[in-house]
């Protein structure tokens, strides 16, 4: 719904599936725009704005799904601590 409602958005668009480093490097280059994760603008190259989009900008839910013999493994212990820090 939060996309549709993005009048402003050129139609014309190109999805890239890549690093979010190298899309904030393309941005930085003149080739577009992006719309990414606040956690990677901690570190924005010159020449690029960060704009906050409106008041009820998009979110993701991170989840995790694991078997009943791991769910007490380290790993996974480590990997909802992680979660739960927002890393």
């Amino acid at each position: 719904a939060w996309w549709d409602r993005q009048t402003w958005l050129p139609q014309a668009r190109v999805e890239v599936d890549a690093d979010d480093g190298v899309v904030l490097s393309m941005v930085a280059q003149g080739i577009g725009m992006a719309i990414l994760p606040q956690l990677t603008l901690t570190s924005v190259p010159a020449g690029v704005t960060v704009v906050p989009l409106e008041d009820d900008p998009p979110t993701r839910r991170v989840m995790h799904v694991t078997t009943e013999a791991a769910k007490h493994s380290m790993a996974v212990r480590e990997l909802i601590r992680e979660l739960r820090a927002g890393h």
